[in-house]
């Protein structure tokens, strides 16, 4: 059965009024012979009331945001990493109340999202398991989880932002996915990124276009697998259709509920597939729909 590629992608607040950007990610976009199926656009109101950037997030929100470390799914590996990096057991630091959350750190230092963003920038963080980032703040003596995410949330909710959501079509057999991610959108990163990706034509011509293109402000989002493409479409185009989905389609008759591959998103558990370990986003990344799916069953049967 054919299965195309279907990603989403988001023009970010900071250049989604420039049309002289929105223009050049089009023609990108065109030129690989990727198609436009959809646009909407989403004001800083409707994402705060429906959070949805702490959703689309996950477990980058859940953990910059949370008020209890205990509760963070660090297991037996980035617990041993925590120790060697930081020279104390995990258990110890967050017993004593110094292990905070990105948020929590932002209200006791008094900082702004920026400042404590600006803060984090300065330590070496260190990623002790999915989704979860440790920087220690030494002057303080505080373990910061996250601390890069209140300033990412302030970016898309604050008044008068908006964004623009694109959803993508793209053939497999043509354009790979990871194709997709390293030669059309370009590195997270975008001074490292392919220099004809959206994001190295932008970050060599920000000065003339008068924007700022950063590691933090990149321009533009893209699902980095077909399996994230299937939850950030429910988030940011809950109107379409999920019949019309093409992963959700060529999961057809595996058992498997939207509910529970939702939970997988979020959670991000640490699996094991054809002996490899690892959480699942890393597992599933830059997969195209076909080989995403034929992994998904595959999990589905595992107790």
């Amino acid at each position: 059965m054919h299965t195309i590629n279907q990603a989403l992608a988001f023009i970010k607040p900071h250049v989604v009024n420039k049309r002289a950007v929105v223009t050049l990610i089009e023609d990108v976009l065109d030129e690989a012979g990727i198609a436009l199926v959809a646009r909407r656009t989403w004001s800083a109101a409707e994402m705060r009331a429906s959070r949805v950037v702490d959703r689309h997030y996950a477990a980058h929100a859940r953990t910059g945001t949370c008020l209890d470390p205990v509760r963070l799914p660090v297991d037996e590996a980035g617990r041993r990493e925590f120790a060697t990096v930081f020279d104390r057991k995990w258990e110890e630091a967050v017993a004593s109340g110094r292990v905070v959350s990105g948020l929590v750190a932002q209200e006791q230092l008094g900082l702004s999202a920026d400042e404590l963003n600006t803060r984090w920038a300065t330590y070496r963080a260190r990623k002790i398991a999915g989704g979860i980032y440790v920087a220690h703040f030494t002057d303080e003596n505080l373990y910061v989880l996250n601390g890069f995410y209140p300033s990412i949330r302030e970016l898309f909710t604050a008044e008068g932002a908006s964004l623009q959501v694109l959803l993508l079509e793209f053939e497999p057999e043509q354009l790979p996915w990871r194709r997709f991610r390293d030669e059309v959108i370009g590195l997270t990163n975008p001074a490292a990124a392919d220099e004809e990706s959206i994001r190295g034509l932008l970050h060599d011509r920000q000065k003339k276009l008068g924007i700022t293109v950063s590691y933090r402000e990149n321009v533009i989002h893209a699902s980095a697998s077909a399996f994230e493409a299937l939850g950030e479409k429910a988030l940011w185009l809950p109107e379409l259709p999920l019949s019309r989905e093409p992963l959700w389609q060529a999961l057809e008759g595996s058992g498997l509920t939207f509910e529970r591959l939702q939970s997988w998103r979020e959670e991000n558990p640490l699996v094991t597939l054809e002996g490899r370990t690892a959480t699942l986003l890393d597992l599933l990344e830059n997969l195209d729909t076909a080989p995403t799916a034929a992994a998904l069953r595959q999990l589905a049967t595992l107790p």
